[in-house]
C-alpha cells in the first residue's frame, strides 16, 4: 500500500506508476489537478482513491488497470469520468460524488446502468443523444459542402465500425452491476429537470388531445 493522504501534493511522482504490485494507492486530501497517463502501468492496483483534490480529468489509461475493483474520485472537478472506465473488468465501485459530471459517455452508461434508477439511466442516455447531436450539427455546420459530403462519407463507416466496438463493450459490460455514486452533480440535476420537461410535455399533449375530442363530441370547430 502507498498512502499519500493529506500532504499537500500537487503532482503525482511518476514513479510511484513504476510500483507494478502496488494494491492500494491513497492521495485523498492533497492538490492535484490530474493523474499521470502512466497511472495505468499499476495493473495490479486493486483500490485507487484520489478523492478531494481538484482533478478535473482522468486519463484514458486508467482503462487499463486489469486489478482496479474500487475507484474514489468524489469531491474533485470531474465533469465527465472517461469511458475506458468500462474496460476494467474487476472494477464494481466507483464514488464520484460531489465532482462537476454534466455528462457520462454511452459506453459507461451500459456499464454502469444497473446500479442507476432505471429513469436517471434513461435521462442520461437522453442527455449523451442530445450532446451527440449537437455535436454533429456543429460540425456539420461548420464545414464547406464537398468536405461536408467526404466527412458524411467517413462518419457512415465510421458509426459502422463504431457500433461494433461499442457492442463488443456492452457485451463484455453485461452482466456486472459497479455501484456507482454520483450524487451532488449536476448530471443529477439536469436528469431531473429533463424527466420534469417530459413529463409537463406529456400531460400538455394529453390535455389538447381532450380538448379536441370535446369539440368533436359538441361540435365546436
Amino acid at each position: 500500500m502507498q498512502a499519500l493522504d493529506n500532504n499537500r501534493i500537487a503532482e503525482l511522482p511518476v514513479e510511484v506508476c513504476t510500483l507494478t504490485r502496488l494494491k492500494t494507492l491513497l492521495v485523498r486530501g492533497n492538490r492535484l489537478t490530474a493523474l499521470p497517463d502512466e497511472i495505468g502501468q499499476l495493473t495490479s492496483l486493486v483500490t485507487l482513491a484520489a478523492s478531494s483534490n481538484s482533478i478535473s480529468e482522468l486519463p484514458a489509461s486508467i482503462g487499463k488497470l486489469a486489478s482496479l475493483q474500487t475507484l474514489a474520485v468524489n469531491g474533485n472537478r470531474l465533469d465527465t469520468l472517461p469511458a475506458e472506465l468500462a474496460a476494467c473488468p474487476r472494477l464494481a465501485k466507483v464514488n464520484a460524488a460531489n465532482n462537476a459530471i454534466q455528462h457520462l459517455p454511452p459506453a459507461l452508461l451500459d456499464a454502469f446502468g444497473p446500479s442507476l434508477e432505471p429513469s436517471l439511466l434513461a435521462a442520461a442516455r437522453r442527455i449523451a443523444e442530445l450532446r451527440a447531436e449537437a455535436a454533429g450539427t456543429a460540425a456539420a455546420g461548420s464545414a464547406g459542402s464537398d468536405a461536408g459530403a467526404a466527412h458524411a462519407g467517413d462518419a457512415t463507416a465510421g458509426s459502422g465500425a463504431g457500433a461494433g466496438a461499442h457492442s463488443g463493450s456492452s457485451s463484455g459490460a453485461a452482466g456486472r452491476k459497479i455501484d456507482l455514486n454520483i450524487e451532488s452533480n449536476p448530471l443529477v440535476k439536469a436528469a431531473a429537470d429533463l424527466l420534469l420537461e417530459e413529463e409537463v410535455g406529456v400531460a400538455g399533449e394529453g390535455a389538447g388531445a381532450a380538448r379536441a375530442a370535446k369539440k368533436a363530441r359538441t361540435g365546436d370547430v
